[in-house]
Parts: C-alpha cells; structure tokens; sequence
C-alpha cells in the first residue's frame, strides 16, 4: 500500500505541478479524493455491487463497440458507467482521454479518472493496470511533443513491448504490458501506424500474445503476473453464472430488520428502491405491453414518481429481482405488482435476426424472443 502512495503522490505533483515537499503520501491521496468529488465522481461501488455492475456492463458489449470503431459511442458509455461507481469504466475511459480515442487527448482527465481506479479497485490487476498506464503517460507527458506525437509514441510502446514478449517468452512483464495496451488500443490503428511487427499483422501478434500468456501460467502457476487477471476475470464471470442459482441478496429486505434493508418499497410513489445496487424500479400497477421498440420508447419518455430519467433494464438488472425460490411469481417479494409472464431487457441481438432478450416472471427464464412481439415491461432507474 505505501508503494501505491507513493505513486499516486508522484502523479498528484504530476499533475497540479507541486513539489515533493509540498505534498506527501497521505496528502495526495486525500487531493484526489477531493479531486473526484468536484469531479462528480461517486463513491466507487464494493463487493457483490461491482460484481453486477461489471457483469450488466459486460452485456452492453462495450468490446463490440471498440472493433467496430465506435468510439465515441463507446466513450458516452464508459462515462455513464464510471459515474455509477464502476471503477474499470472509468480506467478504460482514461485510457481513451490519454490515447484521444472518441475524445480530445486529455492528459489531466486522463490521470484522473485512471487514479480513481488504482485508489479504490479491490482487485489486484486492475491496480496494476492502472499503475502500468499511469507510468506510460507520465513517460510520454514529459516529452514536449503533440498530441498525435503523443498517440503514436503509445502505439510504438506496444509494437516494443510486444516484440520483446513475441522473441524472449520469458519477459512476463513485457507481455503482461502488451496484452493491457492491445485491449486499449484498436486494433486499425495499430495497423495504420505499424502495418507489421517482425512481418506479422498486429491481430495476429495479439494472438500469439495470449498463447504466451497461456504458456506463461502453465509454467510460473500461482508466480506468474497474469494471475491477478485471470483471478478478477474468473471471480466477475463466475459471479454472473452463480446468480442464476442463488436466490439474490435482495431478498433480505423480506427478514431483516428495517436498519438493514437493502430493498424497500415506497407505496406512495408505487417504487421499490434497492440501495445496495443504487436501481429504483418503477412498480405501479398499469404495466405496460408492447413490442421491444414500443417498450424502451416507453421507458425513455416516462415521467414517473418525479423523475424522468427512465430505462428499459438490462439482463442483469432483470435477474436481480428474481427469486429461484419461488414461482407463480419467481420475483422478490417487495414488488406488488408483477404480470407472470415475459417482460423486456434492453438487451438485443446484434445480427440481423429482429430478437430482444427477455426474462419470465412465472418460473424465472430466460431467453431471445421475437423484437415484434409483445411482452411487458418493468422500467429502472440508477441514481
């Protein structure tokens, strides 16, 4: 921990220009705490909250939109998640304000929001991510070159650290390296500026890439440095197949103590409210049926119980509610009122199939279903 102070203090004199006498340890991770909140940057989520939120980012396809160059659009999304808390969406955003991806080259956001990540991340890797992208910018700030300088001197960090991974398969940490930048870096535009590394294309060094890192778990175990990733990937996606077979935990709000609820329900405003996943679920007892467009045009123009920020949920919002325990309906019992029968997710198929994912309220499945057709829906909030 008192490495990471230290770092974090050298990226505060970095970035507000004071010297080392000027601000310790202690100092500059309190700095950054008050950076965040003028920022507007929440308290990060912890525990079982990230884990959700990781997996309900995950099925919004964020990598789909990063192959296909969308990065604006993938821009607009990671901020919406790094303002709920998440803090790899944040991470990753930052990573795009250094690269200037989608976004004007932002060197001082770009510090921001990647120490927002090393400063409250539980899980090992994504610290070491964030230190190994902090170390690289500052590298490249203190040159007094362009931006798009700038952009072309991460790149080239790429092409180096992935060919001393590609001939000499022990350096560990020069593959660990390459395999966090080729997730930052698309790969058209590792292409356009080195069109080969040692006459291979950068999709197919990428490739090779991971083959080492599986040969590099396969004879370091437990001391090799992808094991932190391995863990917190392993840990976020086993979350989401083990909620699918456990009753949810906001299930507790039906025993414990009224000090201890995570859900409650507010009749006057026919909402239930779950604190531990910062949702507010609309409940109201006219629910609405229509097709998958009709139902998310429904959610984004509801103005209801004062708000109107209203969304279609995602998958994993809507399994959140259910309740393997029961049936006829498999909800958590604080909702009132509930049709057994489909109700849409804002997810949808991404090939030319017209299919939207739905869950069932009845026995508690789930599945793809005609976009056309209709089912009913239940609209969220996060605040």
């Amino acid at each position: 921990m008192k490495k990471i102070l230290a770092f974090i203090a050298l990226f505060a004199i970095f970035a507000v220009g004071a010297t080392a006498d000027q601000m310790g340890e202690v100092e500059a991770e309190e700095f950054y705490k008050s950076e965040f909140k003028k920022a507007g940057l929440p308290p990060a989520l912890k525990g079982e909250a990230y884990k959700r939120v990781f997996n309900e980012y995950m099925d919004e396809d964020p990598d789909g939109l990063l192959r296909n160059g969308k990065h604006k659009e993938l821009a607009k999304f990671r901020t919406k998640y790094c303002y709920r808390g998440f803090y790899e969406a944040c991470q990753k955003l930052g990573e795009q304000y250094m690269l200037g991806l989608g976004v004007e080259t932002d060197f001082k956001r770009s510090v921001l929001l990647m120490n927002y990540s090393l400063i409250n991340s539980e899980y090992k890797y994504l610290k070491i991510r964030s230190k190994k992208m902090l170390d690289l910018l500052k590298s490249i700030s203190e040159e007094k070159v362009s931006a798009d300088k700038r952009t072309k001197a991460i790149i080239h960090a790429f092409a180096e650290a992935t060919m001393q991974c590609y001939q000499e398969k022990t350096k560990e940490r020069n593959c660990l390296f390459s395999l966090i930048l080729s997730e930052a870096i698309p790969t058209s535009l590792i292409d356009n500026e080195i069109p080969t590394l040692n006459g291979q294309k950068a999709l197919d060094i990428k490739l090779a890439v991971v083959e080492m890192m599986k040969e590099d778990i396969g004879k370091h175990k437990s001391s090799s440095q992808f094991v932190p990733m391995i863990i917190y990937y392993n840990e976020m996606l086993s979350y989401a197949s083990n909620s699918r077979t456990q009753t949810p935990n906001l299930t507790q709000s039906e025993t414990a103590p009224s000090s201890y609820e995570v859900t409650y329900r507010d009749d006057s405003e026919r909402t239930v409210v779950d604190t531990t996943y910062r949702l507010m679920w609309q409940d109201d007892d006219k629910i609405f049926e229509g097709t998958w467009d009709e139902a998310k045009h429904y959610c984004e123009n509801l103005n209801f119980a004062w708000y109107d920020d209203w969304s279609l949920p995602t998958r994993s919002e809507l399994l959140s509610i259910i309740d393997d325990s029961k049936d006829h309906p498999a909800i958590n019992g604080t909702f009132k009122n509930v049709k057994q029968d489909r109700y849409w997710s804002s997810m949808k198929s991404a090939d030319s199939s017209p299919n939207a994912w739905v869950v069932n309220f009845k026995f508690g499945y789930e599945g793809w279903s005609s976009a056309s057709g209709k089912s009913f829906v239940r609209c969220v909030r996060r605040y």
